[in-house]
């Protein structure tokens, strides 16, 4: 299937990650997350909660985000 029949919400490259998966690797909760993407990711809204933004963008962002927030996950020094 090439990109131009692609149905709405398939991603180019194959793969199609939910907020649930997103949320758990980044450590976040998914109303964080979906907020995130909202306000930093250059991204589509396709409608109902679905969500379309570029790998490469993504993880921009989320560059960003590590050199300005500490890791939810990681404890401060003591």
């Amino acid at each position: 299937m090439n990109n131009a029949t692609q149905p709405s919400g398939v991603v180019r490259d194959g793969r199609t990650y939910t907020s649930d998966a997103i949320a758990g690797v980044i450590g976040r909760n998914v109303r964080w997350t979906k907020e995130f993407i909202r306000r930093n990711v250059h991204h589509h809204d396709a409608g109902g909660g679905l969500l379309m933004v570029s790998g490469r963008d993504w993880r921009l962002a989320i560059e960003r985000l590590s050199e300005t927030e500490p890791d939810p996950k990681e404890e401060p020094d003591q």
